[in-house]
C-alpha cells in the first residue's frame, strides 16, 4: 500500500488551513477497502472533494485517487490512518 499527498495550488480565497490535496492509495483490490478509507475521512470531518478508483494491471490491486480540501496537519493523521485500514 502506497499513500503520497500530493499538494495543489490553493485558490487565493481559501483560508489558509483549509489545503487542497490529492492522496493517490494502492490498495489490496478486495470488498470494503474503499468502505474503510472513507469513514478515515469523515471521522477527521475531511470532505472528500472527488474520488476515483480504477483496477491496476494486476488484478490483486486497485488505485484509489481522492482529492480533498482541509487542515494539513489533519492530513498527515488520515495518511497513517489509510495505511492501516488498506492493508
Amino acid at each position: 500500500m502506497q499513500a503520497t499527498p500530493t499538494p495543489t495550488a490553493t485558490p487565493a480565497d481559501s483560508s489558509p488551513r483549509q489545503v487542497p490535496h490529492s492522496l493517490s492509495i494502492y490498495v489490496n483490490n478486495r470488498p470494503g477497502v474503499l468502505m474503510r478509507i472513507c469513514q478515515v475521512f469523515a471521522r477527521r470531518a475531511f470532505n472528500i472533494d472527488s474520488l476515483v478508483v480504477s483496477q491496476s494491471r494486476d488484478d490483486r490491486f486497485s488505485r484509489i485517487t481522492i482529492g480533498i480540501t482541509g487542515d494539513p496537519e489533519g492530513l498527515d493523521q488520515i495518511i497513517k490512518q489509510v495505511g492501516v485500514k488498506a492493508e
